[in-house]
């Protein structure tokens, strides 16, 4: 069994079914902390569809904020969802550049975690 995260009607990414539980339920925190939508719609039976534009958007703010936020607690917190939102991110089309340098020494530090996706 695994949770399927679809754009449209592709399977983006298909993580087992605690992995899947994990991610959307840090996603998910993480977005009520930081008064953004994640863009993964929930539907019954461990499936999202991704509506990239907002997922786009959340990404960027959860980055922008990690990057605002010199404080290695949120740091850490946020280093267990955003490395993977990122790639999911990659995943839908898009690709993030980084509106700063320290947003794109992250995000080529992401780039080197080798964050893999396993889809269909």
């Amino acid at each position: 069994m695994s949770y399927l995260f679809d754009v449209g009607d592709t399977t983006v990414w298909m993580p087992d079914l605690k992995l899947g539980a994990l991610y959307s339920g840090m996603a998910e925190a993480a977005g009520v902390a930081l008064g953004r939508s994640t863009g993964l719609i929930a539907i019954p039976g461990e499936w999202y569809k991704i509506d990239v534009p907002a997922f786009e958007l959340f990404v960027k703010r959860m980055l922008a904020y990690r990057i605002a936020r010199q404080d290695d607690l949120v740091h850490r917190l946020l280093d267990g969802v955003l490395p993977i939102s990122v790639a999911l991110l990659e995943r839908c089309g898009v690709s993030l550049a980084g509106r700063s340098e320290e947003e794109r020494r992250y995000l080529a530090e992401v780039a080197g975690m080798n964050v893999r996706l396993w889809a269909p």
